[in-house]
This record gives C-alpha cells, structure tokens and sequence, in this order.
C-alpha cells in the first residue's frame, strides 16, 4: 500500500513498545485538544527523527506496533510509548508543518483483549455518548495490506489545533479512525485528524492511511 510518489523515503525505527495515551475515539474531542497535545509534547522521543537532513518531503517508515508499519513525515514529533488503563499501547505523531500539518496516533491491543469488530463496537458507543448522530459518522468495510478485517470511520468537528502545544486556535478537523485485526491476534486502531481547508494536510493524511501495512 505504500505511495512514496515524488518523496524520498526515510526508515526510521520507532520505540520498541507502544504506549497509550487516552485519545478516545477522536483525535479532537471537543475540549481536549490542545490537553492531549500537551502530553504528547512533553514525551516527544528526539531518537525518533532521522540524524540525516531532512527535506520537506521526506518521510519515514515507522515500526509502530508489532507487526505494523506505516509512513509519517520524518519530521513528526513522537510521543513515547505508553499503556492505558484498559491494555491498550498508543503512541502519536503531531507534524506541526504548516504547508500540512496532521496528526496521528496509533493503538494496538495484544492477542486476546479485543478483536477489530469489538473496537468498532466500542468506539461508536462513544460517539453516542458524546451526543453525535447517526449522520455525523461515515462508517465503511475498507481494505488493509495484511489484514482480513478492517472498518473505517470519518467524521468532521471543530476542535483546537491538534498537533500544536501552543496554538489554541479552534479550527474545522477532518478525522478518520481505521480499525484492523492483525497477524497473531493483535488488533490495531489508527487514528489520524487533517485541517479540513487545506489540501495538503488531507492529502498527507490520505498518505499516510494508504501506506498501513501489516506484516509478521
């Protein structure tokens, strides 16, 4: 699934252990935005950008979970891993880039704790719990490289920039939440948030959601 097209691509290894922040369903639920953000900020692993001049198109290939990959710009400033409450490893990558900015953050269950369609279940309770309707969520059976179930939900919300500690700016967010089983029984959720006016940072986003790869 991966499209490096004009960019020159940049392996990078991430943490060894991911680790989970609670971002909840949302990359931007509505008032803990910038919240989030600030956590993130603060555990950025400076290990995790490339020692090689970066250039604007530059991305790398991140060893997310095990036995997942995916590509962010090799600018992206990484969280440390971290586990939540419930089992979950989570770790995120805000590209603060203005030409396009976006952020992502990735969680993965080990075998046994919940399988992709639970996740699902999970996460749309949540939507309903915040108030949001049927109609705001699009929800779509979509195709991983690797994985034999995956689902897909976009949904866009007004919500303080999130992949900046400093700008508190409320801004239109495009989100999409793409939930996958795994090889061996992990189960993955990758979350991505775009500025909904500019075609550049929807166009990483897409980028980044085409180059999921699940593998041994």
């Amino acid at each position: 699934m991966n499209q490096a097209g004009r960019r020159r691509v940049v392996t990078v290894m991430s943490a060894a252990s991911i680790v989970s922040l609670v971002f909840g369903l949302s990359c931007c639920s509505a008032g803990n935005g910038n919240e989030r953000a600030d956590e993130r900020m603060s555990d950025v692993a400076s290990s995790s950008s490339p020692t090689a001049d970066v250039e604007p198109d530059d991305v790398m290939v991140a060893d997310v979970a095990p036995g997942l990959t995916l590509e962010v710009s090799a600018d992206a400033a990484v969280r440390m891993p971290q586990q939540d409450y419930d089992g979950r490893w989570v770790t995120s990558y805000d590209v603060a880039d203005e030409r396009a900015p976006y952020t992502v953050i990735v969680e993965y269950y080990e075998p046994g704790v919940k399988n992709a369609s639970e996740v699902l279940a999970t996460e749309l309770e949540t939507f309903e719990l915040q108030g949001a309707s049927e109609g705001d969520i699009a929800q779509t059976t979509v195709q991983v490289s690797g994985s034999y179930e995956a689902y897909r939900l976009d949904w866009t919300q007004r919500a303080e920039v999130p992949w900046s500690a400093e700008d508190t700016t409320e801004i239109e967010v495009e989100c999409a939440a793409i939930i996958f089983d795994g090889q061996d029984g992990y189960t993955y959720a990758v979350y991505t948030a775009g500025d909904s006016t500019s075609e550049a940072s929807l166009t990483a986003v897409a980028s980044v959601i085409e180059s999921i790869e699940v593998g041994q």
